[in-house]
């Protein structure tokens, strides 16, 4: 992939919608798709709620954002109720986040693949005023800093391109989150981001020490280590962890 962006010749004069269309040209010349490794994915018409471009061979769809500034624990969505719809729907798309410097050089390039999109991961935001052109319009704000780290995959990293084969692999790693149903996934993440910060081999009582925070998410379960060993054995069974014996576990796809 060229990590230069090429200007293009467009009639707008809004810095976002000139980005918008650099980046999206930029996409459509360089980006195989990330999924199946098809050489190209394909834009799709403007406008489209929540999708712009599509994979021609296996069909996944693809949601751009991108950024002079580097992504950090959170990113302007779109609208708030679509985007719920389409996650409770099983319609999201899989996203891409571009990051470019003043130079028009790809700083960074990762994909969030749809099966780690929850409704947790979606903050509303305040209606905009009534003074506003879309008054009453409801944002959101996707939280990446509630991905875990394997929900982020590299294509392009510190301007640096990261080899075809090492970005299918690790998509197809994360393959079996696809077959966790969607009202255990807010909890299957939170448990695989506190796994993702502990050491090769923990301990039960390692997770259990993050019970309060888990009593701050979600305020009227009264069985939070009865669930937290619920998504261990899930993490299990899906081969990223082992359990040793004796409260112990071991990661695996690490």
């Amino acid at each position: 992939m060229d990590i230069k962006i090429v200007e293009v010749k467009n009639n707008f004069r809004s810095k976002s919608q000139i980005g918008r269309i650099r980046t999206e040209t930029w996409v459509k010349n360089n980006l195989y798709c990330p999924i199946c490794g098809s050489a190209k994915i394909e834009k799709l018409e403007n406008n489209r709620p929540v999708s712009d471009f599509k994979c021609p061979h296996c069909n996944e769809l693809f949601e751009l954002k991108s950024s002079t500034k580097k992504y950090g624990g959170s990113v302007l969505g779109g609208n708030y109720n679509k985007m719920i719809e389409v996650i409770n729907s099983n319609n999201v798309p899989n996203f891409i986040f571009l990051h470019y410097n003043s130079e028009l050089i790809i700083c960074n390039l990762f994909i969030v693949p749809k099966c780690f999109f929850t409704s947790q991961i979606i903050k509303k935001r305040e209606p905009l005023k009534s003074t506003a052109i879309r008054a009453g319009y409801i944002g959101s704000n996707i939280l990446l800093e509630k991905i875990p780290n394997c929900g982020k995959i590299y294509l392009i990293k510190n301007f640096k391109e990261l080899s075809k084969s090492e970005v299918l692999k690790k998509l197809a790693m994360i393959k079996p989150f696809n077959s966790v149903q969607l009202n255990e996934k807010g909890w299957t993440f939170e448990v695989l981001s506190i796994v993702e910060n502990l050491p090769n081999e923990f301990l039960l009582e390692h997770i259990y020490e993050k019970e309060k925070p888990f009593r701050s998410i979600y305020p009227k379960n009264n069985n939070i280590k009865e669930k937290i060993r619920q998504q261990l054995q899930i993490l299990r069974d899906l081969g990223f962890i082992m359990f040793i014996g004796n409260g112990k576990y071991q990661k695996v796809k690490y």
